[in-house]
């Protein structure tokens, strides 16, 4: 498939400049108003209400074309489970992570819930496109990782307790 390439004919500013206002918008939380006062700094006077119709035509095939230039994952990904406190309060968070540290994807539940965080690995497993994936608890000294899955084909995921005795089917 081809990527689409992003048409910014019929405007009256350079592609930089509607692109670097989508992009403010977007990245910080700024106002349309915020965004508007920025450019005014910069010498380029733009109303919100273009900064908001270029957001809305503009920012979703931006966001395709920097989702694209992501490098892919690896092939083997850590579930790690950390307990965090937030205001006194115990908070479980589940971290999907490649080898190369990158956090895929993560989950943050206030009672522990493992179904939920097997139903987070086969929703992330059926976004990627990747042909083999390998998953591991993180039972690494910092996380202690509580479960553990292996995936050795896109079919069948197997989950295994933290000791590896018996193994399970999904």
């Amino acid at each position: 498939m081809q990527a689409q390439q992003i048409s910014y004919k019929r405007h009256r500013f350079p592609p930089q400049i509607i692109a670097h206002v989508v992009w403010l918008y977007v990245r910080f939380n700024l106002s349309l108003r915020e965004v508007e006062e920025l450019m005014l700094e910069r010498g380029v006077d733009v109303s919100y209400e273009m900064i908001r119709r270029w957001t809305v035509k503009f920012g979703p095939l931006i966001a395709h074309a920097l989702r694209r230039r992501q490098p892919r994952p690896g092939d083997v990904w850590h579930l790690d489970e950390v307990v965090v406190k937030i205001a006194g309060r115990p908070y479980w968070l589940w971290r999907a992570v490649d080898q190369n540290g990158v956090v895929l994807e993560e989950i943050l539940q206030s009672k522990r819930d493992k179904r939920a965080a097997k139903r987070l690995l086969v929703k992330l497993m059926k976004r990627t496109t990747l042909k083999r994936t390998d998953f591991f608890s993180g039972e690494s000294v910092r996380f202690g990782g509580s479960i553990g899955t292996s995936r050795s084909n896109f079919g069948q995921l197997q989950v295994f307790s933290k000791c590896g005795a018996h193994q399970c089917r999904l």
